[in-house]
């Protein structure tokens, strides 16, 4: 694992699927395979933050609300029995209903769903949006998305990297870019002096 960059720090989002004899977590399989709890651990001490993400990426608006509550507690307490953030949950496969919200609120404040919001008018912790980076986005269309947030006035952009690929690696059949595109963005944020931030933190600023 390379050295982390407090600089850049965010949340990531995994399933739990935790397994004992490995000390591993299981990262969705197509995005690289499981992350260990050390990995993890030393990204939060980098100031990143773990937000949950289900027991094992199930379409939660598919489900009985049986398993929509074990998807949804299980996360949760994973998080605090290791210590890690517990504020923020991204919805898998960003499916959701009235009745799989209420219980993911029962347990987190900071709910990313995977509509795409501009946030002019204020922010909702509990229904937060984002900016998917999709497969072959190149820098420009990142950078693009950010220029037009601050030129409408939002309080806010938030942007999603599934996975980072290296330019030589094949495509997967997933969202993913480029490890000189992701790069060029973080130039861009550099020479801007445009802040990032985990979303706890922004929450923190924003819905005090």
């Amino acid at each position: 694992m390379r050295s982390i960059d407090s600089t850049w720090a965010a949340t990531h989002f995994f399933p739990v699927t935790y397994s004992q004899t490995s000390d591993s977590v299981t990262a969705y399989s197509e995005y690289g395979g499981p992350i260990t709890i050390a990995q993890i651990r030393e990204m939060e001490l980098a100031g990143w933050e773990t937000g949950g993400h289900g027991y094992s990426h199930t379409n939660l608006s598919s489900v009985p609300i049986d398993t929509v509550e074990f998807q949804v507690k299980s996360s949760y307490e994973f998080l605090v029995k290791n210590g890690f953030c517990h504020e923020s949950f991204a919805y898998p496969w960003g499916n959701y209903n009235d009745t799989v919200s209420a219980i993911v609120k029962k347990y987190f404040k900071n709910i990313r769903t995977a509509h795409d919001l501009w946030y002019l008018d204020g922010v909702n912790r509990s229904e937060l949006g984002y900016y998917a980076v999709k497969s072959g986005c190149s820098s420009n269309d990142i950078i693009a998305r950010v220029e037009n947030a601050k030129a409408a006035g939002a309080s806010l952009v938030i942007i999603g990297f599934h996975a980072i690929l290296p330019d030589t690696a094949a495509a997967i059949p997933v969202y993913w870019c480029r490890e000189s595109v992701f790069l060029s963005f973080l130039r861009y944020l550099k020479k801007q002096e445009l802040q990032v931030m985990t979303l706890k933190k922004a929450m923190n600023v924003l819905c005090p």
